[in-house]
């Protein structure tokens, strides 16, 4: 995770999103499906839906889970999570 915030540092970014599922994997550790990572210098979320909060809460028990679902959209839920 080390080499990922200084990635945002050195860049000047605020956040990165990760999206393809071997990367969530890699980052996270989390081994199940549609997820997304919003990582930013002091926070980490799991945005996913309903059916994999659980199997977030054990395999990435760092990361805040954002239920996208609650938002209506996924891009409604990054909105919300970002600002």
């Amino acid at each position: 995770m080390e080499p990922l915030l200084e990635y945002l540092e050195l860049h000047h970014l605020d956040a990165i999103l990760i999206s393809r599922p071997e990367n969530v994997r890699y980052i996270s550790h989390y081994t199940g499906d549609d997820t997304f990572l919003l990582i930013t210098k002091i926070r980490k979320f799991c945005i996913s839906d309903p059916r994999y909060t659980e199997q977030i809460s054990n395999e990435c028990p760092d990361y805040h889970i954002v239920d996208w679902r609650q938002y209506g959209s996924l891009a409604a839920a990054l909105k919300e999570v970002a600002e």
